[in-house]
């Protein structure tokens, strides 16, 4: 009797399920499940902060992608309106129909989205014409807080530019704080097409926080000279001046004491309402310069610019002039080359171009020689001779005695091969590889260097100890070029990679057996990377 009153009173402890309870428990399943889904559902993005949004949407840049975009999350609706850099590009709406069809919509798509935003910073737009009213409209409602303006032009191969693009007019009248400004003009086949840029008045008030101005294969209208241009740019640290035509730059004189990099190179245009120019004298006195590009200057003096650590200079006259401070003593990258008239004395410019090699001896780490000298052809059947006319016979020991800092060297003309070949063959004294045959008649290089006794002793102290890349170009693989390689091998113990381009095979010599030649290079310097192109 005692156990059943026990199990009586626990199984009085049980509730009693109730219809109202059971439907409560129902409900209360029903609620989680919803809150589930909802948390499932719930737009985390909107969480975000508007500047992190901001900065999402910022760096996508392309427009397309911006507008996409804006369904993961529905307060991106109203962001966009506020992207602080958009990129516009045509080839988007190249599936949409006819070119005047993408042209509309194109247009029209741009105008939209950049009257609509009042927080635009940086705006590039990539197509194939701009209309001048178009631009007008579009700088206006972004102008006022618009730091970087980048044009970029893309002419269809059968059509020039329609206008003449004035935009310098819109920028000095809308963008008030542009620090950075880039024009250019693509081509896109042989024939040459420009962009006009308007009228370039020489007040420049709205462009004293310009740090940047970048223009390239642009036509300039006018007279505008280029020395009074850049007085009125006070902050400016990089200034690019690309394929440009119609400045007057007989003289051009860049004062600046901000200026970090300079590239000047001016050509002549094949439109008949295009006069070209030549830099006559170019003056640069920039105390901040750091990277330097001047092409087809008669005569160049740069002063008081001890920091310049990249130099590029092209030549395309023989009485060039080229005036360096003393303080320019530490280029780390020199990049030269010359379309020189061919009935000049190339032994003089070879010797012009020696003295820069060894100016800067102690602080070159990368070269690119473009260079090629000749002079008239000797009766010698060995030689290579371009009509009447023969590369100069430069030993490799004297190219190569100025770069004991060298990390990478890169010879573009095959030309200059030929001349360290016929100096190699022809000229006495100093290192030298000697040609040793083996049974076969194959050509096996040997470093020789010339003993302080007058006897010629085997080895040499490397040259070139701390170049590590080597790109040559060279016309065809003779046993000359055999024994130049493998003086840059011998001299080169740190070098990694070795690119060698052939621009012809010779004629005289099969192709067979110039492979093998270099087989039998690559094979005695396994420790080198070999690549062929031809």
């Amino acid at each position: 009797m005692e156990k059943l009153r026990v199990n009586a009173r626990r199984e009085s402890c049980w509730p009693i399920p109730k219809p109202a309870a059971a439907a409560a428990a129902a409900a209360l399943t029903v609620s989680n499940q919803e809150r589930a889904n909802e948390k499932r559902n719930f737009d985390l993005m909107g969480l975000l902060p508007d500047s992190v949004i901001l900065d999402i949407l910022g760096a996508i840049k392309d427009a397309k992608s911006v507008v996409r975009c804006s369904v993961l999350s529905k307060r991106f609706h109203s962001l966009v309106r506020q992207v602080p850099h958009l990129r516009f590009t045509i080839s988007d709406f190249y599936h949409l129909g006819s070119p005047d069809v993408e042209q509309t919509r194109f247009q029209d798509a741009v105008g939209r989205m950049v009257v609509e935003n009042d927080g635009l910073k940086s705006l590039e737009i990539v197509c194939e014409d701009v209309d001048e009213e178009e631009l007008g409209t579009w700088l206006s409602c972004a102008g006022m807080s618009l730091e970087n303006l980048h044009l970029e032009m893309c002419p269809l191969p059968n059509e020039g530019l329609a206008t003449s693009l004035v935009i310098s007019s819109h920028v000095l009248e809308h963008c008030k704080r542009l620090r950075s400004l880039e024009v250019w003009c693509r081509k896109e086949s042989e024939q040459e097409y420009m962009c006009e840029l308007g009228p370039l008045p020489l007040s420049l008030g709205p462009f004293r926080q310009l740090e940047s101005l970048q223009v390239g294969n642009v036509l300039v209208e006018g007279e505008a000279h280029l020395s009074s241009l850049l007085s009125l740019l006070p902050v400016l640290r990089v200034l690019i001046l690309d394929s440009v035509c119609g400045l007057d730059a007989e003289s051009v004189q860049v004062f600046s004491p901000t200026l970090e990099c300079l590239m000047i190179r001016l050509h002549q245009s094949n439109s008949p309402t295009a006069e070209g120019c030549a830099l006559r004298e170019l003056v640069v006195d920039a105390p901040a310069l750091q990277t330097l590009c001047v092409e087809a200057a008669e005569s160049l003096v740069v002063r008081r610019s001890s920091k310049l650590a990249s130099l590029t200079l092209e030549a395309w006259t023989p009485d060039v002039d080229w005036e360096l401070h003393s303080d320019i003593t530490v280029v780390s990258m020199l990049d030269v080359g010359s379309v020189i008239p061919f009935d000049v004395n190339g032994h003089v410019w070879w010797k012009k171009f020696e003295m820069l090699l060894q100016r800067f001896r102690l602080s070159l780490r990368k070269l690119i020689w473009k260079l090629a000298f000749f002079e008239e052809a000797e009766e010698d059947e060995e030689a290579p001779t371009f009509g009447e006319l023969a590369p100069v016979p430069v030993h490799p020991w004297e190219f190569c005695r100025h770069l004991g800092e060298l990390r990478r060297l890169v010879i573009e003309q095959p030309c200059f091969i030929s001349s360290l070949e016929r100096g190699l063959r022809t000229r006495p004294g100093g290192p030298e590889i000697g040609v040793l045959r083996d049974s076969e008649g194959e050509a096996s290089p040997m470093p020789i260097i010339w003993g302080e006794d007058g006897r010629r002793r085997h080895g040499f102290r490397p040259l070139l100890p701390k170049l590590r890349s080597l790109d040559l170009a060279v016309n065809a693989v003779t046993a000359d070029t055999v024994a130049v390689l493998a003086f840059f091998l011998a001299s080169s113990p740190a070098l990694e990679s070795l690119r060698l381009r052939i621009q012809g095979w010779s004629d005289s010599e099969s192709l067979e057996s110039q492979i093998r030649r270099l087989q039998r290079v690559r094979r005695q310097y396994r420790r080198v990377r070999f690549k062929f192109y031809y």
